[in-house]
């Protein structure tokens, strides 16, 4: 019998339904019916982001249109029974405003609305108006007050057991009592001076024990298989900079198998790293409600040996509530977390090993974080320094030439290291200051008293004339620390002032201002010897002028470039940190 013949052309008995003449006209409908068809929304989510992208072009990107609307929910608070949706609406549009980048507009807001509105569903515009006021260097008279309200707020919200709205009020509260105006745009923190007091406000608070109070779930990490390499993951949010040369020189090594997971990148939802969604995990960790991550990110944990988490900051606390983690987890403090809500708010029984950069920051921790005695043995590891890269010769008049790195931020304190060049160019006009790194931010960065300080700065470099030098940023530290006699650290607040070490290393005279912030909790003398560190400029003069004009300069500095290099070296700190990530079963690193 003959087979069935397979059609190779289109034919009216083939049943192809291609059109050999297609009519221009058909063919642009169905083209113009495609686009319309595939261009709807796929999702609510979609349909959603579609009208807030409609109102941010139509509206609140045409001035005279965001005026209008911003007068109309500002008449509307004024309304008896329609503040709540009033604050809503405003809250919404401050937010959308923010990410225009028209914070003047959502201020208008904030103060328009806030007021008006009585009670909880206008805190949170007070709030954001207040941290608006200290974003520009002005502490507001109601500061106090709004952290007390929200504070009560997160308290009744968590009474009933309304996770998420205790967790924005409870943030609220953070947004003010952390914020850097009180911590970082300035020469003292109230924080350091009084960790117990200062949170005082929190202390009664129970959704705030919540929050900061460990599971105590025991933990048993499993051993590591011996039949293949150490798997270690570093994770962090988005700042591997002290983490990166650790991961590169280790991902060479045929003993380990490194990844690297940035939270920043895992898919959206109620399980990412921000501030105020981590709140409201803990606290439904702390009723017992198990944090839950997706599949696809939960794999990189199960599948390390270590876990790594770079800067004791928000990857620390997420880290911390995964539940039945077999890794051990391991993470480290620098500095300035200790100055934010994060440590308060680890679970530590989630964590086996805090290692911190140095041990006044661990002093600080201890005494602010009470809980963290309660779980990880803590160990004090100093960071990654290749010093061979720095035993340099020196070259040109690096005798009367003192360097300071980093200088352009308030944390440095540049004022100090200019009192310091005065009173060494009274001594001999021959003295000069370098000043390595970038220029400070944009007046859009900086509070009013940023800016004001920064002001400062510019008149006193002014007035030194040539004794000053700018070099900018320089790629090759080594190289420009060659022409530097001295190095100084003149900061109000230091982990390990990584420059410091360094500039020793490479044979200039380190002088180390007792940081103020944390001179209480033992500061530099911690970490370097006592003779390097001074109280005030004249002090650093001093040294520096004892050892240029009684002493040769090249001994003092070669006696503690070999000091810095038995200390900070990394073939000197690389067995502990391997010890403490690589071999679990060694004994911890005191």
């Amino acid at each position: 019998m003959d087979q069935p013949s397979t059609p190779t052309s289109p034919t009216a008995s083939s049943g192809d339904l291609r059109i050999p003449h297609r009519d221009p006209a058909a063919v642009k409908l169905a083209t113009s019916v495609k686009r319309r068809v595939t261009s709807l929304p796929r999702s609510p989510g979609e349909v959603r982001d579609r009208a807030v992208r409609a109102v941010d072009k139509r509206i609140l990107d045409v001035p005279s249109r965001r005026d209008a609307v911003i007068s109309g929910t500002v008449a509307l608070s004024r309304v008896p029974g329609a503040g709540a949706v009033a604050a809503g609406t405003a809250a919404w549009m401050g937010d959308r405003l923010t990410r225009r980048k028209a914070p003047t507009a959502a201020y208008r807001l904030y103060a328009g609305v806030g007021p008006r509105v009585a009670g909880t569903p206008g805190l949170p515009l007070r709030v954001r108006k207040a941290v608006a006021d200290l974003n520009a260097g002005v502490r507001p008279d109601d500061t106090d007050e709004l952290v007390r309200l929200s504070v009560e707020a997160a308290d009744r919200a968590y009474e009933a057991r309304r996770h998420d709205a205790a967790a924005a009020h409870l943030q609220a509260a953070f947004d003010l009592l952390f914020h850097r105006y009180f911590h970082f745009e300035g020469l003292a923190s109230p924080y350091a001076k009084d960790p117990v007091g200062y949170l005082a406000p929190l202390r009664e608070s129970s959704a705030f024990r919540a929050l900061t109070t460990p599971s105590d779930r025991v933990r048993t990490p499993a051993a590591p298989d011996p039949s293949r390499p150490h798997r270690l993951l570093v994770t962090t949010v988005s700042n591997f900079n002290f983490a990166k040369g650790i991961i590169d020189e280790w991902s060479q090594r045929d003993d380990v198998e490194v990844r690297t997971l940035d939270l920043r990148t895992v898919p959206k939802g109620p399980w990412e790293a921000t501030p105020e969604r981590l709140v409201a995990n803990r606290l439904r960790q702390a009723d017992g409600i198990p944090f839950e991550v997706p599949a696809e990110v939960r794999e990189d944990f199960d599948w390390a040996d270590t876990v790594f988490t770079e800067w004791g900051h928000r990857a620390m606390v997420w880290t911390s509530m995964l539940p039945d983690l077999q890794a051990r987890t391991v993470s480290r403090i620098h500095s300035y977390e200790a100055f934010t809500q994060f440590p308060h708010m680890t679970d530590w029984s989630g964590i086996d090993d805090l290692v911190f950069v140095a041990e006044h920051i661990r002093n600080l921790t201890q005494v602010g974080v009470p809980a963290v005695d309660r779980g990880p043995r803590l160990h004090v590891v100093p960071n990654r320094n290749v010093l061979d890269d720095y035993t340099r010769p020196k070259r040109g008049s690096w005798e009367r030439t003192m360097a300071l790195v980093g200088w352009a931020q308030m944390v440095k304190d540049p004022l100090w290291a200019l009192d310091v060049l005065d009173i060494l160019r009274r001594h001999d006009d021959r003295w000069e200051l370098r000043l390595f790194g970038a220029e400070f931010a944009p007046d859009e960065q900086l509070t009013t008293v940023a800016r004001d300080y920064r002001d400062r700065v510019t008149a006193r470099i002014a007035e030194l004339g040539p004794a000053v030098r700018k070099m900018g940023y320089s790629k090759d530290v080594g190289h420009a620390l060659r022409r530097v006699g001295v190095i100084l650290s003149s900061s109000v607040r230091e982990g390990t002032h990584e420059a410091v070490i360094q500039g020793a290393a490479s044979g200039a005279l380190p002088v180390v201002r007792n940081w103020p912030f944390v001179a209480a909790y033992g500061g530099p003398r911690t970490m370097f010897p006592d003779i390097w560190v001074v109280e005030t400029p004249q002090q650093a003069a001093d040294r520096i002028i004892a050892h240029t004009d009684d002493v040769s300069l090249a001994d003092s500095a070669r006696e503690s470039a070999a000091w810095t290099r038995e200390h900070y070296d990394w073939p000197v700190i690389e067995p502990r940190l391997e010890q403490l990530l690589l071999r679990p079963e060694g004994t911890p690193t005191a």
